[in-house]
């Protein structure tokens, strides 16, 4: 995988600040995920961000994480919730997102989701790998307001 960030140059430029492959990733039983991007509150363009701090997960309040996960064949993520709002696209493979109450959301490739702090688990019930793009932005515990775009 190659990741491209661009930012600014003391003088306001545009510019690469890096071109090339980021960090290992981290790879589990269940799931392997690369972290590509984070931040911690609402940065500023003339940070000229870092790269992902691991011990920051998923996101802190008003941060950001840019991550991208597989999960293998057969495979159960746990149901789990987080302090988080997820907008994500499966670029490959099926799911299934299963919530709280059973409901079951079967999804495939180009189907996209907003998780809005819900508790779920997700499901790979097929022979193949499944990998979804996800981008989470922290939230203040019991602060969410839910409003239709």
């Amino acid at each position: 995988m190659r990741r491209v960030v661009c930012g600014h140059a003391p003088d306001g430029r545009s510019i690469v600040i890096s071109d090339g492959t980021p960090d290992d990733g981290q790879v589990r039983p269940e799931r392997t995920y690369q972290d590509l991007w984070a931040t911690e509150g609402t940065p500023s363009f003339s940070d000229n961000l870092t790269t992902p701090d691991r011990t920051l997960l998923p996101a802190t309040v008003g941060g950001t994480r840019f991550r991208i996960a597989t999960y293998p064949p057969k495979c159960v993520r746990l149901m789990h919730r987080t302090e988080t709002i997820d907008y994500g696209i499966v670029l490959s493979g099926l799911l299934d997102l299963v919530m709280e109450d059973g409901t079951t959301v079967h999804l495939e490739p180009g189907d996209c989701i907003v998780q809005l702090g819900g508790t779920h688990e997700w499901r790979n019930v097929t022979t193949a790998p499944a990998t979804l793009a996800f981008v989470a932005i922290g939230v203040n515990p019991g602060g969410m307001i839910i409003r239709d775009a």
